[in-house]
């Protein structure tokens, strides 16, 4: 199989097979893989914490990387994902024929106070942002509004010490002009906290696209520290971008995009402030299908994920999970024999033992031992 994006893949275990491995058969020892992802593809992670579920993710990205089509990666908590910068140091249970490696041609970058020396800082511009956009940021609807009026009637604004001095003085009242005494109170102590992050400028100096990265063909990775409200803005903000892309320029490589923690980005219940980004970000990923985009989902809980993703996915990789999980996996699957082979999926990490289950785009099961991923990963 040659795909028709990539540089060089004849020499490369697998891909030029056109697959990705995932580990070893528990029944027959046989290898276990799924299909590289030539055009769109979707797939969800799933199982409870520290069973090595983000471990399975990295290795499918590696391997999708070295196809030569470009990953984008999420990871709103910022705690896995910017190791693939490294190798794997204790890289044992490893695909036959592969070393210890890292993402290769790949760019790294954090929103917030702190991140890796190899890390790039990107500093939104706050004044760009909408009312449901700073409504995610933990501003009231009333508060979002007069915010968007202060940027509007005061452009000379270049400092957030100023902004604040402007909403300090904003008079208090019911009549024009004026403004409700605990609309002022969140706004301030909504600055004050944006502040002591210092996340954001007033002025697009920084501005970021993703779109020229994805046409040099590298490989993303976005840090968000913790902020999950900032991580649904943004990430929101550049799937726009790639889909405006993806449709003015259909015949280049279409991206494989990446979501860590997804069931806190797209919540089955989202709270009132966070339900506008959950509905744009869930449309956002059912149009990138229709554009060839490879989707990637990794959660540890399956019944906190929105629905429309996990119907609308191809494949499900499954670990070890939690009643309530069971319970909102049988809504989907109808399946009863699927959850007997997941309520007998083994873990044991003091002996490296963990098994999964597979379940391809045409429904097939398979139990597997899961392969290590070549770059280092986070240690549980």
């Amino acid at each position: 199989m040659r795909l028709r994006y990539s540089k060089t893949i004849v020499d490369i275990p697998y891909i030029h097979k056109g697959i990705i491995p995932l580990g070893m058969s528990t029944e027959n020892n046989i290898l276990i893989w799924k299909s590289y992802p030539s055009i769109s593809d979707s797939l969800i992670i799933t199982s409870k914490v520290g069973r090595g579920k983000s471990i399975i993710l990295r290795n499918i990205y590696y391997f999708i990387s070295l196809g030569g089509r470009p990953v984008v990666v999420y990871d709103w908590e910022g705690e896995d994902h910017k190791l693939s910068n490294y190798v794997n140091a204790k890289y044992v249970n490893k695909p036959e024929g592969m070393i210890r490696g890292r993402v290769d041609n790949s760019k790294y970058y954090y929103y917030g106070k702190k991140g890796e020396r190899f890390e790039k800082r990107i500093r939104p511009n706050i004044r760009s942002y909408q009312v449901d956009e700073l409504g995610a940021l933990g501003f009231s609807p009333s508060g979002a509004k007069e915010l968007r009026n202060i940027f509007k009637n005061n452009l000379e604004i270049k400092d957030f010490e100023t902004l604040l001095d402007v909403c300090e003085d904003l008079p208090v009242g019911v009549g024009k002009g004026s403004i409700n005494f605990s609309t002022k109170q969140g706004l301030i102590r909504g600055l004050v906290h944006l502040m002591s992050e210092d996340i954001f400028v007033l002025d697009s100096k920084e501005e970021f696209s993703i779109v020229p990265l994805l046409e040099q063909g590298l490989n993303l990775f976005f840090n968000f520290s913790g902020n999950v409200g900032l991580a649904r803005v943004e990430i929101m903000r550049q799937m726009n971008q790639v889909i405006e892309w993806r449709k003015e320029k259909p015949s280049l490589t279409a991206p494989a995009i990446v979501f860590e923690e997804a069931d806190a980005l797209f919540p089955k219940t989202p709270r009132a402030e966070e339900k506008p980004l959950v509905l744009k970000g869930i449309n956002y990923l059912l149009r990138g299908r229709k554009l060839s985009l490879a989707q990637y989902y990794c959660c540890p809980s399956f019944a906190n994920l929105n629905p429309k993703i996990g119907s609308g996915s191809n494949e499900m990789i499954l670990g070890q999970m939690e009643g309530k999980d069971l319970n909102a996996l049988n809504d989907l699957k109808k399946d009863e024999f699927l959850l007997a082979k997941v309520r007998r999926l083994k873990y044991n990490r003091h002996k490296g033992e963990r098994e999964f289950i597979y379940i391809n785009e045409l429904g097939n099961q398979f139990v597997f031992k899961p392969f290590e991923c070549p770059q280092r990963y986070h240690e549980e």
